[in-house]
């Protein structure tokens, strides 16, 4: 019997009468199912720091990726005038503006 049917029995006891063990039994089935319980959350635990992790490195490349992109204002020369290069202007600003 697993823990909820050991539960089932005491609240609904037979004819005969629930076993004299049942506390014990009850007891051994809880610490299998606490112990199954830690190693799932332990085992979830790892598996979050993993994701954090490739978040964290993602994030970094995904900076760096748009602070090239900054230094990049989509004008192949330099003797344009401001105007524009504000209008032609793909650099980080641009993406975030209205």
């Amino acid at each position: 019997m697993d823990f909820r049917e050991y539960v089932e029995t005491l609240r609904n006891p037979p004819e005969d009468g629930v076993p004299a063990s049942i506390y014990d039994d009850l007891t051994k089935a809880w610490d299998d199912f606490s112990t199954g319980s830690e190693a799932k959350v332990s085992e979830l635990q790892s598996r979050t720091q993993e994701y954090e992790s490739e978040i964290s490195r993602l994030k970094a490349k995904n900076y760096d990726l748009l602070m090239a992109t900054a230094g990049d204002n989509g004008s192949d020369s330099e003797n344009d005038n401001d105007e524009d290069n504000k209008s032609d202007s793909h650099g980080i600003d641009s993406l975030f503006g209205s």
